[in-house]
């Protein structure tokens, strides 16, 4: 989204990742009615901030397990309007889980499930003299 900004003001948004991944986060600067004069931002979670503090550009944030992450920018407007305007984007990929050491994990399982209900099913056999 984007917004408008007049004076000094700061902004916070808090939204809810569902597990680990990176945000990909995206800081605007329009030069309309004129460029703010500094724009910042940084990205927090319930762990601590995420990384360094980041100007207009983009960056990448590794997220390392889902819960709340907060989003707060903050900026100077200049000129003789004392406004400005900003963009913010962000988003999230999910890392995922390897398939292939899953299904091995899950395949060594049951066969050792088997194997045990199997040896636990024989019934010993009497001895013959």
């Amino acid at each position: 989204g984007s917004g408008f900004m007049r004076g000094q003001q700061s902004f916070e948004d808090t939204f809810n990742v569902s597990g680990p991944g990176v945000l990909t986060v995206t800081l605007s600067n329009f030069d309309w009615p004129q460029p703010l004069a500094s724009l910042d931002l940084v990205m927090s979670s319930q762990h601590g901030l995420l990384g360094p503090e980041m100007g207009a550009g983009t960056a990448m944030f590794t997220v390392a397990s889902g819960g709340i992450v907060s989003a707060q920018w903050f900026g100077t407007a200049q000129g003789p309007l004392d406004a400005g305007v900003f963009g913010l984007k962000v988003d999230f990929a999910p890392t995922v889980v390897p398939l292939p050491a899953s299904i091995a994990l899950l395949l060594s399982g049951l066969a050792l499930l088997a194997f045990t209900r199997r040896e636990q099913g024989r019934v010993p056999q009497p001895a013959v003299e």
